[in-house]
């Protein structure tokens, strides 16, 4: 099945590039192409661009703008644009390994084919996101297949591609952080499950000394701090809730795994945790480094900073001392009681600065851009909104919730009196970060394909407990994955029907073409002069990333005040205070 699913998905990057290209390539109605010039930093005159993004590429504009500027200016790090919040530009704070890896594409590009590197940049967005997800299949189905089973690598193969909002960020002509950030929330959890359970011919007493399950367990739980520190890196805003949810998990995973077998290896060794917070935060305060130091130094909490670094290093051993607690391991003495303190404090240290500072470090909650997010960005509206907007296509609505009820049969045997201590225990631990990850996709639906990624670890702990439990009994088991894989039927079929009418220019690729003719036609007539435009956030950025001009008001909380200034102008009364505000 993995390699029917990536059979595909090089069929559907085939088709969708094809199709990007022959949508980039249609000029001549009202501006021809643009000339290539070696020199500009696009690779075209003037500073234009052409590719034809697919939709919702908002964000994928601006990887290729600044990852064209860290190239043009000789830069290995980017921290402020010009072609923003004009006049006086704007900070950037997206991570820079995704600019890396842009422009290691580019580059791999332009010297196979001699493009300008800035029209490779263009055209690595093609292969971006599709060499991640060829990865990522390649690494985590085998891993499924050894570890866990068979049945739960495929149905992660199927849903993986079948789920259109976590396909949808690995698709060509998607550069964006979200589905490397979604990984690596996934392998997170998965890494510490595994870590977790016992290792076949391993005494259930074994216990703390140096020995092969020891060693075994700290390497996974090094692995799953490594994909979290990197997670944050990328993006502090999903991770951390993830966190939390891990941190639950393990206590209930506790509460059910207590007894004297202790078959789970952080019971035996509850350290583990005080290495797993160790390394993350340590990774956490490296890539901080590398993003800021030493001239950019400051306290901006919207993204990776030092002080989650230390949050993380304090919930680690907050969960060390409730394993510790919760478990009946040993009775928690004088040091235990001020370790407990500590790690409180440095994990309400962020919030309270939060509270503390508002806007001066966290500009989210600006109520402005709390309203404007909450009223007119769909990602960041509820489900229920979502799901009332798609009422006449039942169709689209089966594909957006029946993958929420993979974690029926999970929560089912988790409460089942009849199911093991440990298997309990390994299903509570996945499935906390997997419900937490559901119930934050109903209040804002970016997290939708979050959800899915934790669910992996449920359903694979779900599956290795039934073979276990069935031994040569078939039945319950292919009962159960044919259930889960029809969760995934509808979004198969959209999968397959959207592939089969790639060729088929849309609405909004009509739109796009029409907007990239005014952006050029506004760089022609303007020459090298500077154009500032204002007009609505997502149309701004495609203007100013088409035509090489300078926007106002794009749509992220680094350009909040000219945002509001922006909100001010269109709602000007009258056209003489709109030209005073102008």
């Amino acid at each position: 099945m993995p390699a029917l699913v990536l059979a595909f998905v090089v069929w559907d990057t085939v088709v969708r590039s094809q199709h990007i290209l022959r949508v980039t390539e249609s000029y001549g109605v009202t501006v021809d192409a643009p000339a290539i010039e070696a020199k500009s930093p696009t690779g075209y005159a003037h500073g234009v661009r052409s590719m034809m993004l697919p939709e919702a590429g908002e964000d994928t504009a601006h990887w290729v703008m600044q990852t064209q500027t860290m190239i043009a200016r000789g830069e290995w790090r980017l921290r402020h644009v010009d072609y923003d919040n004009a006049p006086a530009g704007r900070e950037v704070h997206w991570a820079a390994a995704f600019h890396w890896w842009l422009e290691l594409l580019a580059w791999i590009d332009h010297l196979a084919t001699g493009r300008p590197i800035g029209i490779s940049v263009e055209r690595a967005t093609l292969s971006y996101g599709v060499v991640m997800f060829a990865l990522l299949l390649a690494g985590l189905m085998p891993l499924l297949n050894r570890k866990f089973s068979p049945v739960a690598a495929a149905i992660t193969a199927i849903g993986a591609v079948s789920t259109s909002t976590f396909y949808t960020d690995f698709l060509p002509g998607r550069a964006d952080h979200h589905g490397l950030v979604n990984t690596c929330a996934l392998l997170m959890v998965l890494f510490m499950v595994i870590g977790s359970t016992q290792p076949e011919g391993e005494p259930g007493n074994a216990g703390p000394e140096s020995n092969p399950a020891r060693r075994t367990a700290r390497r996974w739980f090094v692995a799953s701090a490594v994909a979290g520190g990197v997670g944050v890196w990328i993006s502090a805003a999903t991770i951390i809730p993830v966190l939390v949810g891990i941190g639950l998990g393990v206590l209930a995973a506790a509460w059910f795994g207590r007894g004297p077998a202790r078959p789970i290896s952080w019971m035996r060794d509850p350290g583990l945790f005080r290495l797993w917070g160790m390394v993350g935060s340590g990774i956490s305060l490296a890539a901080y480094l590398i993003e800021y130091f030493p001239s950019h130094l400051g306290l901006r909490l919207e993204v990776n900073h030092p002080l989650y670094a230390a949050a993380w290093l304090g919930g680690a051993e907050l969960i060390r001392l409730g394993v510790c607690l919760i478990g009946r391991l040993r009775p928690l003495n004088r040091r235990d009681l001020v370790a407990a303190t500590c790690g409180a404090a440095l994990v309400a240290l962020p919030p309270v600065i939060i509270l503390l500072t508002r806007t001066r470090t966290f500009l989210l909650l600006d109520p402005f851009l709390w309203e404007l997010h909450k009223s007119y960005i769909t990602e960041e509206q509820g489900l229920l909104r979502l799901l009332v907007t798609n009422a006449k296509q039942p169709w689209n609505i089966a594909t957006l919730c029946l993958p929420f009820l993979l974690l029926v049969p999970p929560l089912v045997m988790t409460f089942r009196s009849s199911t093991p201590g440990e298997t309990r225990a390994m299903l509570a631990l996945a499935l906390c970060p997997a419900v937490l990850g559901a119930t934050q996709s109903w209040s804002q639906v970016r997290w939708l394909s979050l959800a899915f990624a934790l669910s992996v670890p449920a359903i694979a702990v779900f599956f290795r407990a039934l073979e276990s439990r069935g031994g040569s009994r078939r039945g319950p088991i292919i009962a159960w994955s044919l259930a889960c894989g029809l969760l995934f039927a509808p979004g198969a079929v959209k999968a397959v029907r959207q592939t089969l009418a790639g060729a088929d220019f849309t609405k909004q690729e009509i739109r796009n073409l029409a907007q990239r003719a005014v952006a050029h036609w506004l760089r022609q007539r303007a020459g090298d002069d500077r154009v500032v435009v204002a007009t609505s956030p997502a149309a701004t950025t495609m203007l100013i990333s088409q035509g090489g001009l300078t926007g106002v008001d794009t749509l992220y909380w680094e350009n909040t005040e000219r945002l509001a200034r922006a909100a001010e102008l269109f709602g000007a009364p009258t056209t003489e205070a709109a030209h005073d505000l102008v």
